[in-house]
């Protein structure tokens, strides 16, 4: 007989403040969430193929008081965060480090793989979601405006693509730190959007871009941008005002400390299109990012299958987006 799924386990930070809120909302539900800390693990055994029956039983953290518990992952819903603390190699510690929590995602993908866990999202949906051609493409099958675009590293392609642009951005297709130097092992660059002229590309050489593919866009008109978190036909917007930061105008992770966030209904179109893009993609809940043009028209960027959001409502007495997740983790539950 199959157990009934009616608590969350957690793979992620104790002190992600994401995971915290919602499992506090959950609490309310009285439903019980745990945690797997990459960083600071309990112990854990799975036996296989042995003469004594199986044992799929693992410590974890349970929320609040982050005691240590027993929980058989038989009876829980699993989340996969995974926007936790990246560990960069700077001395013998850390590399062991490094390698520990490396050996710690082959275990979790290990249970996932076997069927032992049922997870909140694919984590299979979500590799695949996690790159940014995939979305552009689906996001177009979909039906949303999304700039035109390339992706290219040959030069003469690329200049005559931005030739056709008043302005044009350049960013990178997935990852966005560039890894430091053994010799500078504290410096993590952020590689963000920029724009990109005919000037830089005239005076690059072509080994400049011919080492790797690169998108390049038209650059939207915006009004302002919109961060929006869907979860299962719920979905919760906020109004990003970029384009009145000093440094946000571009890309407005720059502005978001001198940004506000203003909660915004979404028109109907937008979150049917939201819905559709969720089911084909397979995973349960998104963090979209829009761009509203001089048309107030809904511009399609990106979708982050677990992106950042508590920095939204920092600010807000009311707090919108975790009894979401808690609502619809609740859904999934048995209880």
């Amino acid at each position: 007989m199959n157990n009934k799924i009616n608590n969350l386990l957690i793979y992620g930070s104790i002190e992600d403040i994401h995971l915290l809120r919602v499992s506090k909302y959950l609490l309310t539900l009285k439903i019980n969430s745990y945690f797997i800390d990459p960083l600071d693990l309990g112990d854990m055994s799975i036996r296989i193929g042995c003469k004594s029956s199986i044992n799929n039983k693992i410590y974890a953290y349970q929320y609040p008081t982050m005691e240590l518990a027993l929980v058989d992952i038989s009876t829980c819903l699993f989340w996969r965060r995974n926007k936790r603390m990246e560990l960069f190699v700077k001395d013998e510690m850390s590399r062991n480090r490094f390698y520990a929590i490396k050996e710690m995602d082959n275990f979790i993908d290990g249970l996932i793989y076997s069927n032992a866990l049922v997870e909140l999202s694919s984590t299979i949906d979500r590799t695949r979601h996690e790159h940014k051609l995939y979305q552009l493409t689906l996001a177009k099958e979909i039906g949303f405006n999304i700039p035109d675009t390339i992706i290219s590293n040959d030069k003469q392609d690329i200049r005559e693509f931005v030739s056709g642009y008043e302005h044009c951005i350049i960013k990178a297709l997935k990852n966005s730190f560039w890894e430091p130097t053994r010799t500078d092992n504290l410096s993590v660059v952020s590689i963000l959007v920029n724009r990109l002229t005919l000037q830089e590309i005239d005076e690059a050489g072509a080994q400049s871009f011919s080492s790797m593919p690169m998108i390049i866009q038209s650059e939207v008109e915006k009004r302002y941008e919109v961060r929006l978190v869907a979860f299962n036909g719920m979905a919760v917007a906020y109004k990003v005002n970029s384009q009145d930061t000093p440094f946000g105008k571009v890309d407005s992770r720059r502005g978001n400390r001198y940004a506000t966030f203003t909660p915004i209904e979404v028109p109907s179109k937008t979150l049917s299109q939201i819905n559709s893009y969720l089911n084909a993609a397979g995973i349960s809940y998104g963090v979209f990012d829009f761009a509203v043009d001089k048309n107030d028209e809904y511009v399609f960027f990106e979708c982050n299958s677990d992106g950042q959001w508590a920095y939204l409502e920092k600010n807000n007495e009311s707090c919108l987006i975790a009894p979401m997740f808690a609502k619809q983790i609740r859904n999934r539950l048995e209880v």
